[in-house]
């Protein structure tokens, strides 16, 4: 990713977060599982609790 574009992205959308994958490549999901799939699974009961709809 190009240096100061994570910054940019984040002023653009509302309580972002940003999670570093450091022991993984190309597919995070096969190379850091179960990491993956607890992010992925904290992400989503966030968004369903906050009640917010697209």
């Amino acid at each position: 990713m190009v240096e100061g574009t994570d910054a940019r992205f984040q002023s653009l959308l509302p309580g972002p977060s940003i999670e570093l994958f450091e022991d993984s490549a190309q597919m995070t999901m096969l190379d850091e599982r179960q990491r993956y799939i607890q992010v992925l699974r904290d992400f989503l009961s966030q968004v369903e609790g906050s009640g917010s709809r697209r």
